[in-house]
């Protein structure tokens, strides 16, 4: 009771962090994006200007020199609109993850949630690990969005750590060194949708499977896990009348099948 208290505390303090941060940064990106957009058109009234009065009559060097000069300014503002619609992208993630305005229920659709989650995750792991998905199917699910976020970033952090598990090397593993693969999947099967995380890290004994949903059981390092990820992950699905099934081998990986009801 009280490790899930002190994760409530944990989501409830990330959730007004988010408010404010996607706020703060809301602002400043949207003037980012509308001055890049108004400096676009002004560039591109200037540019048709300056070549209507050098004529086409004029020295070809001189025309060229100018398309070029123009084509690098554009290159420029491309990429502040592209640097701005990620930080954009990245501010929505954050705030499809948290949710934690919404106490009631809420019927959204699964593979948004899935996608932000996975998003947030790939950010820190994209170096070691190769991410991919198998969206067959994207049902809206009556559901509490930021409890069931954080079931997502469970899962995906326990297989990106997994997977990372498999370097033998001293330390971190070097970056661009891809050790293994995280694949989500959605199907329906029945009345239900089932979301598989199939990754390929360093997998689980028969008995860590029988014990993994155990409060304080953990197979990290003393100070890595509280063991307490995956216990409250039931314990989340278990009110959302849902399941869990577990597949694992050591050596081999890690097939954890999470079934939600349709209605």
């Amino acid at each position: 009771t009280q490790g899930q208290l002190v994760q409530s505390e944990k989501m409830a303090g990330l959730g007004t962090l988010v408010a404010g941060v996607a706020h703060e940064i809301n602002n400043p990106t949207n003037f980012v994006s509308l001055g890049a957009a108004s400096l676009d058109e002004d560039l591109s009234a200037f540019r048709d200007l300056l070549f209507e009065l050098l004529g086409e009559d004029n020295d070809p060097e001189v025309i060229e020199h100018f398309q070029d000069q123009f084509g690098r300014l554009f290159k420029a503002l491309g990429n502040i609109n592209e640097g701005a619609s990620r930080i954009g992208t990245i501010v929505r993630d954050l705030r499809t993850f948290s949710r934690l305005d919404e106490a009631e229920k809420k019927r959204v659709p699964l593979v948004e949630n899935l996608e932000s989650t996975l998003r947030l995750v790939s950010a820190q792991y994209r170096a070691n690990v190769d991410f991919r998905t198998e969206f067959t199917v994207n049902p809206e699910i009556d559901c509490f969005p930021a409890q069931l976020n954080q079931v997502f970033l469970n899962m995906m952090m326990n297989a990106c750590q997994a997977i990372v598990a498999r370097y033998e090397g001293d330390g971190s593993p070097p970056e661009n060194t891809i050790l293994g693969s995280l694949t989500l999947a959605t199907r329906l099967e029945d009345e239900e949708v089932r979301i598989d995380f199939i990754d390929t890290g360093i997998g689980m004994s028969a008995e860590t499977q029988q014990k993994v949903f155990e409060p304080f059981f953990t197979t990290k390092a003393v100070g890595e896990g509280t063991g307490m990820g995956m216990s409250i992950s039931y314990q989340i699905i278990e009110k959302h009348e849902g399941r869990f099934a577990i597949e694992s081998e050591e050596g081999v990986g890690t097939l954890i099948s999470l079934y939600l009801p349709l209605n």
